[in-house]
């Protein structure tokens, strides 16, 4: 008896390929969601310290101009990093939407490989009906041919 072929083997192949592509999308979103928060962690470690650089210059009565250049670039900072909370806030978004695609990716390529699986075990069952069928037939032609004799 011929093997078992699963004819929706190509759409089997075509829901995995899907899957990983969602997969590799996920990834790379969550790559640039880390990339966005190391940036994001850089300007606040320079909001501080631009705070403690004020501080030291108000301390020593430095000259007023100078302090407000760095309000005016600590306020620029907290202009870049509201960017970036905002742009993180999107990501995240953004990674929901592509978890969800991968869940629905699973569960497409999951129905075709329980598809397969009920077709492999139909086709199993059968085989075995034949074969049982077969060594049936085979006991009986024995046994009449060792009681002619």
């Amino acid at each position: 008896m011929k093997k078992f072929i699963f004819k929706l083997e190509p759409l089997l192949n075509f829901r995995k390929q899907e899957e990983h592509l969602k997969r590799k999308e996920l990834f790379l979103a969550h790559t640039h969601l880390q990339h966005l928060i190391g940036k994001m962690e850089e300007l606040e470690k320079e909001c501080l310290d631009l705070d403690e650089t004020i501080r030291r210059k108000s301390a020593i009565h430095v000259d007023t101009a100078e302090i407000v250049g760095f309000y005016d670039y600590k306020q620029v900072v907290n202009e870049q990093l509201k960017r970036y909370k905002e742009e993180i806030a999107k990501t995240h978004q953004r990674i929901e939407k592509r978890r969800e695609a991968v869940i629905e990716a699973m569960q497409k390529r999951k129905i075709v490989e329980n598809l397969q699986e009920k077709q492999s075990s139909s086709w199993e069952s059968a085989f075995q009906e034949k074969e049982k069928t077969f060594f049936d037939e085979l006991a009986t032609i024995r046994y009449m041919r060792d009681k002619q004799k």
